[in-house]
């Protein structure tokens, strides 16, 4: 992941909790999974395509709705960094380096 990338998902940690506080108090577990899951077919869509790694994190960004005023930037990339660092969104580096 580029070093960029990675800055920017620290910036969204320190709001995690309130992400996953959220999903646990309003209700369905599914709703979580249902977003978890659209952000990992985009992801499948966008390396399918053959992008690098800093395009594929600005159009996940556009698609976790990180734009506008600041407020809105800072939360949708927590939630952004909430799903990553479930490993919900990018492959486990790990596993990359396994199998690459």
């Amino acid at each position: 992941m580029p070093a960029e990338a990675a800055g920017l998902l620290h910036l969204g940690r320190p709001k995690t909790r309130l992400v996953e506080m959220y999903f646990s108090k309003i209700g369905p577990v599914e709703l979580g999974e249902k977003i978890a899951e659209a952000f990992r077919e985009k992801y499948g869509q966008l390396k399918d395509i053959g992008l690098e790694p800093d395009q594929i994190f600005s159009y996940l960004q556009e698609f976790a709705g990180v734009k506008g005023e600041p407020k809105r930037q800072a939360a949708a990339m927590a939630v952004m960094t909430y799903f990553f660092d479930r490993c919900d969104i990018f492959e486990d580096p790990e596993t990359e380096a396994v199998s690459g």
